[in-house]
């Protein structure tokens, strides 16, 4: 009787559940047993499942609304990949923006976060919609949910939603009033986005630059080049900010101050080469005129190869080999290097750009 019965399933069932099994593509047989994991009671099987779900492109349904319920799971780490799982996913698109949106009232910081930097990526055409979840975010208890949010807003073409603009602007400012250093280079940075309100961001984008956080020194640095010219008045700031101890707010200083005063820039920079006994300071000045394409620049950098410190002759070298133009007295200064200098490393870097002039 047993006999009988094995004979009987190898022979018509068996081939039946195989051929069912073989007519699936791996991708739907993937799919499917990942849709079934998000629903596991095994937190570390939902959580796999999530994250491999998110290597899959345009999900359908099931399989899409299964990941879609994840992003509410009581586990932070299983919702927050379902969310960073739903960016990869082409239909659906209006769904998938109202899930996000919801993400961003999510008690899990992680979840938030991740909401808002999928938000970011999008370019919505209805923006009024768009912008009022993430204009409640920027009231977030936390601060990297903020940060996030407000890197999402930035992205917005708001050429066709004037009084948006008005609202981010609002929001912005608020923010400027925050005890948070952080929050307040936020506020400024998206106030500098969106070219606006510069009297009232950049006395707190000053106050910044001196933070001892470098990241929020680096972010003010940036806002303010990205006011340009309506930021001018802090040229004096940043010429100043020249001589300070750190290279990287030297370099961000030197391009910020090309940015806000492009007329006047270069020939400060090449007054501090000639006149300041700072040596930082020329260091930072013929640095931040690499960047600077003009005849005058490269006359300043002309001058710093004669410079008494090796350090600011190395950068003027380095800036020369990096462009690979330079006149003729430049190159006399470089053959002088390469005859008379102490210095076999500013040696050795005169002659790699004499071999680029050439």
């Amino acid at each position: 009787m047993n006999t009988y019965f094995i004979r009987i399933v190898m022979k018509t069932i068996f081939p039946l559940l195989t051929f069912g099994i073989l007519s699936l593509t791996a991708d739907e047989i993937t799919v499917s047993s990942l849709r079934d994991s998000l629903s596991s009671p095994i937190t570390e099987t939902r959580r796999a499942a999530a994250l491999k779900l998110g290597e899959l492109k345009n999900l359908a349904d099931p399989a899409f609304q299964e990941l879609a319920k994840a992003c509410k799971d009581t586990d932070p780490v299983v919702a927050t990949r379902a969310i960073q799982a739903l960016g990869q996913n082409r239909s659906n698109r209006e769904e998938v923006v109202k899930i996000w949106q919801e993400g961003l009232e999510s008690p899990h910081d992680s979840v938030r976060i991740a909401s808002a930097e999928s938000l970011g990526r999008l370019r919505p055409t209805d923006i009024q919609g768009f912008l009022d979840p993430l204009v409640a975010a920027l009231d977030d208890g936390n601060r990297l949910v903020v940060v996030a949010t407000a890197d999402s807003i930035a992205r917005l073409d708001f050429r066709k939603f004037p009084e948006g603009k008005e609202r981010v602007a609002k929001a912005s400012k608020t923010l400027l009033e925050s005890a948070d250093p952080m929050l307040q280079g936020v506020g400024a940075g998206m106030l500098a986005w969106q070219q606006t309100d510069v009297e009232a961001a950049l006395p707190v984008l000053t106050n910044l630059l001196t933070s001892p956080s470098r990241d929020i020194r680096r972010n003010a640095f940036t806002s303010i080049q990205r006011y340009g010219t309506l930021a001018i008045t802090m040229a004096p700031v940043l010429l100043a900010c020249l001589e300070s101890a750190h290279e990287h707010d030297r370099n961000n200083a030197g391009r910020a101050l090309l940015s806000v005063d492009p007329e006047n820039a270069v020939a400060s920079m090449a007054e501090v080469l000639k006149k300041s006994n700072v040596q930082l300071a020329r260091e930072g000045a013929v640095r931040a005129l690499q960047s600077s394409n003009t005849d005058a620049a490269r006359d300043a950098i002309a001058y710093a190869l004669r410079d008494r410190a090796a350090n600011v002759r190395f950068f003027a070298c380095n800036a020369i080999l990096r462009s690979g133009r330079a006149g003729e007295a430049a190159a006399e200064n470089l053959r002088e290097i390469l005859r008379n200098d102490r210095s076999s490393m500013v040696k050795e870097v005169a002659r790699e750009a004499l071999e680029v002039l050439k």
